[in-house]
């Protein structure tokens, strides 16, 4: 999973400097595991085909969000449920929204989803 300071390290190379780099970690906090790797890429894609990245780092990272389409999380229906515990696919229960639903940990982890419990099957 790629981290701030990986990002951070990219921007700074790129004449960033730390005047900004709080706000930028706010900013990188508040996106998905998704939106982190898609950002990353887009910068780190454009720097190495020397495309133009703006110094500000923060305007660099708002400009590269821009394109990038938030998914929402897919929640499991019973019959989902079951399809899953069959493939064995773990799943968990999540709070989302003030919810408490099942999906799969892949979803939780892409989402960055707050983890409750392991769900298991009604035996």
């Amino acid at each position: 999973m790629i981290s701030f300071p990986d990002l951070w390290q990219l921007l700074y190379r790129h004449g960033a400097t730390n005047i900004y780099r709080d706000e930028c970690m706010q900013l990188w906090d508040s996106l998905t595991t998704q939106q982190k790797e898609q950002l990353f890429s887009s910068i780190s894609q454009k720097l190495q085909k020397q495309k133009f990245v703006h110094y500000n780092p923060l305007i660099a990272m708002q400009n590269n969000i821009r394109t990038i389409t938030a998914a929402e999380p897919a929640f499991l229906s019973g019959p989902e449920q079951n399809a899953c515990f069959r493939q064995g696919i773990p799943i968990v229960q999540v709070r989302y929204n003030d919810r408490y639903l099942i999906c799969t940990r892949q979803t939780m982890q892409q989402f960055g989803l707050e983890y409750v419990r392991e769900w298991l099957p009604v035996e």
